[in-house]
């Protein structure tokens, strides 16, 4: 008990370093509930329609002429295929 008394007197006689500790555990404290909190919501819980999902992806060759599949950024895939002639979208196919 003395340890405790000792403790507290202490931090009265520096307000500044316990309002500075406090407010650093308080943000620490936030932080990670907040980065668990989109965790969980993002990777732990299950998908609510997984038929939605898409794999996106297109068609390339390597130097050698053989083909290859080349995934990429939603950007990437819709710009690489509006530069070509067909004009098609790219396919979609489920991914679990």
């Amino acid at each position: 008990m003395p340890n405790l008394k000792f403790a507290f007197r202490t931090l009265f006689k520096t307000p500044f370093v316990t309002i500075v500790a406090i407010v650093s555990l308080a943000l620490g404290i936030g932080a990670n509930a907040a980065i668990f909190s989109l965790f969980n919501q993002l990777l732990m819980q299950p998908v609510p329609e997984p038929v939605r999902l898409a794999n996106l992806s297109a068609r390339g060759q390597t130097q050698d002429g053989e083909g290859m599949l080349v995934s990429g950024s939603f950007v990437s895939v819709v710009s690489g295929f509006s530069r070509t002639r067909s004009r098609r979208p790219p396919s979609r196919s489920a991914a679990l």
